[in-house]
């Protein structure tokens, strides 16, 4: 094979390779634009759930669930279906190692995310590894299957750790669902809530609302951050992609010329011993 056939080949492939990294740039630009539309929303529906749960909780009426003191802790890590997105991964199980390292003590873990879970084999703690998402679409039923395996860890506290937003001050989240609107004594309303289910109902069925508002939001963030990231990532790459390509087709303009050169000595010299044999 000539040189110029095995760039051709090697242009190719790298043209190739060009088309399917365009095509998963394209699929992160249509789920940031999904994302943006039902973020605002979403964090309406977060914020009402959560003021009524504040609400009843204030009055006395109903109650999270609480940890008992010394709990063992639970750890929900999102990270990432697929690559291609940097230090995606490795920002969620650093800010997981501090944490760890600070709270010392028998805890569990359970990894979202086929990625960050590649990353954890060996790791004594590990629960299991659920798959993550690869579209917005796939995130209400991750969710509905996430929900009975955290019903396996009651008793234990809950720290779920995701990539948040860029209006966050902190890139990586670290979330105490169980605690979070706990408040060292209840304020008693005067105007308490009037319900109509029992507290019991009425606390189960607000805690099972918070949680989906809660991990729905946590899913959208870290789907978020993880498209920007790979969006990020791509252009980048079809940068380099693009600078190879450019080289290649240079190289390639050179070596067909050498070619050209080469096949028109060969006929110089042929019609040269001709002339002198004639």
């Amino acid at each position: 094979m000539s040189r110029l056939s095995d760039l051709k080949n090697r242009t190719r492939a790298f043209r190739e390779i060009r088309s399917i990294m365009n095509a998963m740039k394209n699929l992160s630009i249509a789920e940031l634009g999904k994302l943006s539309r039902i973020r605002e929303p979403q964090e309406e529906m977060a914020r009402i759930v959560e003021e009524a749960l504040e609400e009843v909780e204030s009055s006395g009426i109903a109650q999270l669930p609480v940890p008992p003191p010394g709990a063992p802790r639970f750890y929900l890590l999102l990270g990432s279906e697929r690559g291609f997105c940097g230090d995606f991964n490795e920002a969620i199980l650093d800010r997981f190692d501090t944490e760890r390292a600070m709270v010392p003590g028998p805890s569990k873990l359970l990894a979202v995310g086929r990625k960050i879970g590649a990353k954890l084999e060996g790791e004594q703690t590990l629960a299991g590894i659920i798959e993550g998402p690869g579209t917005t679409g796939e995130i209400p039923g991750i969710i509905e299957g996430l929900l009975p395996r955290l019903a396996e860890f009651s008793g234990y506290d809950w720290v779920f750790i995701h990539h948040g937003g860029p209006d966050l001050p902190e890139s990586v989240r670290l979330f105490h669902p169980l605690t979070r609107n706990r408040k060292p004594e209840n304020r008693i309303s005067s105007y308490p809530p009037l319900i109509t289910l029992s507290p019991g109902e009425l606390s189960a069925g607000l805690f099972e609302q918070f949680l989906l508002a809660i991990l729905d939001r946590a899913f959208t963030l870290s789907f978020l951050a993880e498209n920007r990231q790979r969006l990020q990532h791509m252009n980048g790459a079809l940068d380099s992609l693009d600078q190879t390509l450019e080289e290649l087709e240079k190289h390639g303009h050179e070596l067909r010329q050498e070619e050209i050169t080469e096949e028109l000595e060969i006929l110089l010299l042929g019609r040269g011993a001709r002339e002198r044999k004639d």
